[in-house]
């Protein structure tokens, strides 16, 4: 019996690409998302660092505007990751969308050469079953006419 060919290979192999290609994607999507969410987390961390020594001691004037000023720079560092942040989660959103249809796509094909690789299968077992009944029948065929 043939070796299984199935003639949609090439297609198969294309939308396998893609999915691959689109789940990398995907994945440096999240992987800035996370990214951002990291800086916001700095940045937090900073602010609270920044409050708890402008409280910690007396302070002069000069160190005091040095400490308001970081403050806001950190502020509008933090106003500007958020906005990042919320078009970062619109890429991954259109990131994900894009891998779930190249994974749909790919599986519909999968699907289809499955099917047919069980069909070319079944063709073989059938095809198997008719050389074991040719071989039993012309045995049978070959003591019958020794006994006549």
């Amino acid at each position: 019996m043939k070796k299984f060919q199935f003639t949609l290979q090439k297609l198969l192999d294309i939308r396998a690409f893609r999915e691959k290609e689109a789940e990398t994607n995907l994945g440096r999507a999240v992987a800035a998302r996370e990214a951002i969410v990291l800086r916001l987390a700095e940045i937090a961390r900073e602010e609270v660092k920044t409050r708890r020594s402008l409280w910690s001691s007396l302070k002069t004037p000069g160190e005091l505007s040095l400490h308001e000023n970081y403050l806001t720079r950190l502020h509008t560092e933090r106003e500007k990751q958020e906005k990042a942040l919320v078009e970062a989660e619109l890429v991954v959103e259109e990131m994900r969308k894009i891998y779930i249809k190249a994974h749909q796509e790919r599986l519909i094909v999968s699907k289809l050469r499955e099917r047919k690789e069980a069909e070319w299968k079944a063709e073989g077992l059938k095809q198997q079953d008719a050389i074991l009944d040719d071989i039993v029948n012309a045995r049978e065929y070959r003591k019958s006419q020794n006994i006549l």
